[in-house]
Formats: C-alpha cells, sequence, structure tokens
C-alpha cells in the first residue's frame, strides 16, 4: 500500500514528473513501478510492473515481479528492453527495513541524466500520538525538486494513505 501511494503522489506533484530526454525537457504520464528484492542467493534484484491505478490490481502485480525477480538467479534484465524514452517513466524505489537512517547516498544511475528520481524508506517507528514513522529519503534533480516540492510529496503520500485507510 505503501508504495501505491507514494507512485500516486509522485504523479500528483509535476515537479517530480519532469525528465529530461533527448536534451529536452518532458513530463512523463505514467509510471513504471519497479523495486529492490533479495533473491535466494541473498543478491539484490529489481522487480519491474505495470502500473494498475487499482490498488489490488497494483498489489497482485506487485508480488508477481517481485516473486519472478526473487526466483531469479542472475540480474533482472528486463530494463536492457526497455527504449531510453521508456526508461524515463522510472522511479527508482528501496526498502531498507532493516534499518532507521537519517540520511541515504543513492547511486546515480546512468540513464543519461541523473533524472529518475530515487526514494528510500526504511524500519518502521513507533511515534507521537500513536503514530507511525519511518525514515524516508528522497534524491531528485534539483533543476526539476527542491524542499518545497519534498514537503509536498510527503503531505500528499499521508493524504493518500489516510484515503486508502478510508477506502479500506
Amino acid at each position: 500500500m505503501l508504495l501505491f501511494a507514494v507512485l500516486r503522489s509522485i504523479l500528483k506533484i509535476d515537479n517530480f514528473r519532469y525528465r529530461v530526454f533527448e536534451g529536452e525537457v518532458i513530463k512523463i504520464d505514467r509510471l513504471m513501478p519497479s523495486f529492490t528484492v533479495v533473491n535466494h542467493n541473498d543478491d539484490l534484484n529489481f522487480a519491474l510492473f505495470d502500473w494498475s491505478d487499482d490498488l489490488r490490481e497494483f498489489a497482485r502485480r506487485g508480488v508477481q515481479a517481485r516473486e519472478q525477480a526473487c526466483a531469479m538467479t542472475a540480474l533482472n534484465n528486463a530494463y536492457a528492453d526497455l527504449s531510453p524514452r521508456a526508461c524515463k517513466d522510472q522511479v527508482f524505489i528501496t526498502c531498507i527495513p532493516w534499518l532507521d537512517f537519517t540520511s541515504i547516498q543513492h547511486p546515480t544511475a546512468t540513464l543519461g541524466a541523473p533524472d529518475i528520481p530515487s526514494l528510500a524508506w526504511g524500519r518502521f517507528r513507533d511515534g507521537p500520538d500513536g503514530r507511525l514513522q519511518l525514515p524516508f529519503s528522497v534524491q531528485a534533480h534539483h533543476g526539476f525538486v527542491d524542499g518545497f516540492h519534498i514537503h509536498q510529496l510527503a503531505q500528499q503520500i499521508a493524504a493518500e494513505l489516510n484515503g486508502l485507510m478510508i477506502e479500506g
């Protein structure tokens, strides 16, 4: 549910949708969800799947992609089949549930420009007023995104999660 809320929020804040393609600024209209998983050999791999606006279908596709990536012994090369333009429809996501961090530095992808946002979150913990807290890292192209947009993203994620729990 968190991945769904985060990606829906990304789509609602224009500054997170800007990319550089062939020297021009473009605005993506869709996202291709992907996230890291640990396979049976304790190697990292990538789960990649098609977007769905329906939470149940999104979750079904995500679970299927996770199972497929976990079963692979080689790196998932689905990215190799994507066109350079299709690669821009991504947001890089990782979850580090073992760590409670205060910052993280994401590796920079070699897709032509470091314009694809990278997000990570860590271990949930109890916060004030019975609310859950989690460390959350955002790395984005500073020509498109600054602190105000990250604030907007945090507010939108909270609103998405609240909405999903009410729909529940």
